[in-house]
């Protein structure tokens, strides 16, 4: 049995090492002044005080929005080159979403793509449809560097991630895997908050969220997010 911990500990330590390796040839824009966004709840939700007490316009349960991942990768890209790069966000939650996104994507011309969706894709989808996805999203983003965020949540969702996983290698998208920065949900973590905002990124996680995909795009080992709790996101700090 020990023998089988320390083999998936060995191939979990390999995905997890996986972006940066891709990351020696991934295309990385000089200038970066259009960043683009595609994601469901945990990149953006609106208001949905009546549903789920959820009072924000941004990537759900961040206590800001200058505190979801999307606001703080912007920022953290603004803070390297020097420039603020214009922000777009499409929320995407079903598969239907995910198809139909081409278009969007071609008329924004982004040089930067971050797609963060699955989690509330079918469990039994086969690979073939996720292999569609990204290739897709990969053919209208053409030459743009896109960034293919992994799963949030259990161990539950492992075998939609590896699919993910798959499907963005397939189409040459750097993936970036994330469940493992998922923490157990206690009580006290959840107190005042309805259950289905409690289950998504906090600040914390979000910061570290968008400090993994940061350290992915630019090849680093680390990156530490560069937005703490200051300032109200519409202009990133130099």
């Amino acid at each position: 049995m020990g023998k089988n911990v320390r083999k998936t500990e060995g191939l979990f330590t390999l995905l997890l090492i996986l972006p940066l390796l891709f990351a020696l040839w991934f295309p990385q824009p000089a200038s970066i002044s259009h960043i683009l966004f595609i994601g469901n709840s945990i990149t953006y939700h609106p208001a949905a005080v009546e549903q789920y007490n959820w009072h924000g316009a941004w990537g759900m349960n961040a206590s800001a929005a200058h505190l979801d991942y999307d606001h703080q990768v912007w920022a953290g890209v603004a803070a390297r080159q020097g420039d603020v790069p214009e922000m777009g966000i499409i929320r995407a939650v079903s598969l239907e979403d995910m198809l139909t996104t081409s278009d969007d994507i071609m008329a924004y011309e982004p040089d930067l793509l971050v797609v963060q969706w699955g989690e509330a894709a079918p469990y039994d989808m086969p690979q073939e449809e996720w292999d569609t996805v990204y290739r897709k999203i990969k053919k209208a983003a053409g030459a743009t560097a896109v960034v293919a965020v992994g799963m949030w949540g259990t161990h539950e969702i492992r075998d939609k991630e590896d699919k993910l996983r798959i499907a963005a290698l397939n189409a040459g998208i750097l993936y970036v895997p994330i469940r493992d920065l998922h923490a157990p949900r206690t009580a006290e973590m959840c107190a005042g908050l309805h259950l289905g905002v409690c289950n998504h990124p906090d600040d914390s996680e979000m910061a570290a969220l968008a400090g993994r995909i940061l350290a992915a795009i630019y090849g680093q080992s680390t990156y530490l997010p560069l937005v703490h709790g200051k300032g109200d996101g519409t202009v990133p700090p130099k």
